[in-house]
């Protein structure tokens, strides 16, 4: 039992260690204008496997203890290994690789900015759009502010005018009714005057008639008075 428990730890070591080879295995070019053998082994006398371009991607699998060999793996194709000078390798693509990736880099670029630059006139004639728009309302605003004015005015003069007939009439009432009660007074007053007069009347009939004994009685006495002497 302890036995396959240790023959389990080493294959998942193992398997950790293979895993993390693979995955550090460094990336390189091959170097600027050249064409080199990818052969079976570390010498001439090895067999030719493919003759390799300048700026071709390789995997390093392995490099001899001298560091003069390499054993590498076609970055695009897994199935060919082979063995290669390192002095013909290099950390970097090869120049020429290096200026056609910027020179597609500023193509997409200068694309990008062409479409950017669409869309900013497109944006920019959205805009003057918008802006014409806005103006064309203002003047509608205006236009019905005016209108709202006008119908304002035009609002209050009958308000204005209903409001003087009910105080002309609140003063026509008013003076209805001063009127009814001077009309009182005058009724009143006349009344008075005429029980006045007719007092007054009376009281000169009254007089005109004791007046008019008195002075017939006066006469007799003095008729009296004259036949007597004689």
């Amino acid at each position: 039992m302890t036995h396959r428990i240790t023959q389990l730890t080493a294959f998942i070591f193992i398997a950790l260690v293979i895993s993390t080879t693979g995955q550090a295995e460094p990336r390189r070019y091959i170097t600027d204008d050249l064409t080199i053998p990818m052969r079976t082994g570390t010498t001439t006398s090895h067999k030719i496997l493919k003759f390799l371009n300048s700026g071709t991607a390789v995997l390093i699998k392995e490099i001899t203890e001298d560091g003069k060999h390499a054993w590498i793996m076609l970055a695009d194709d897994n199935n060919k290994l082979g063995w290669v000078e390192t002095k013909h390798l290099q950390d970097k693509p090869v120049a020429r690789d290096r200026i056609i990736s910027i020179n597609k880099k500023i193509t997409s670029i200068r694309s990008k900015n062409k479409t950017l630059e669409t869309k900013l006139a497109n944006l920019n004639q959205q805009y003057k759009e918008l802006e014409a728009d806005n103006q064309e309302l203002e003047n509608r605003k205006q236009d019905l502010m005016a209108t709202l004015t006008r119908l304002r005015e035009s609002a209050a003069k009958p308000i204005e005018t209903a409001e003087e007939n009910i105080r002309l009439l609140d003063d026509i009432a008013e003076q209805k009714q001063i009127n009814e009660k001077l009309q009182r007074k005058v009724a009143i007053l006349s009344d008075e005057n005429i029980k006045e007069w007719f007092l007054i009347g009376g009281g000169v009939a009254i007089g005109s008639l004791i007046l008019g004994l008195l002075l017939t009685r006066i006469s007799w006495k003095r008729k009296d008075s004259w036949s007597g002497g004689l």
